[in-house]
């Protein structure tokens, strides 16, 4: 987890370059959520600088982060496992 006190704000990037900001301690699962509810339960892992994970993944500032759901091939990949 995070050193970061849990109301200090951090910065992650999305895949288009946007960036959005977070809660301290925030998941992958929380990002989807923030963007949107259809997002979040469509969210089978995020891919967190590079590399997939699993959605309760605490993210770190200046993450760049890619939310995958089962319209991509990793998504797809994914269920297939």
């Amino acid at each position: 987890m995070s050193d970061l006190p849990m109301s200090d704000p951090i910065s992650v990037e999305l895949l288009d370059g946007t960036e959005h900001q977070l809660s301290a301690g925030s998941t992958a699962a929380d990002l989807a959520a923030s963007i949107s509810p259809r997002l979040a339960s469509e969210a089978l892992i995020a891919v967190v600088d590079g590399i997939e994970q699993d959605l309760n993944v605490v993210l770190n500032p200046g993450s760049k982060v890619e939310i995958v759901t089962s319209a991509s091939e990793a998504g797809l990949r994914t269920i297939r496992h």
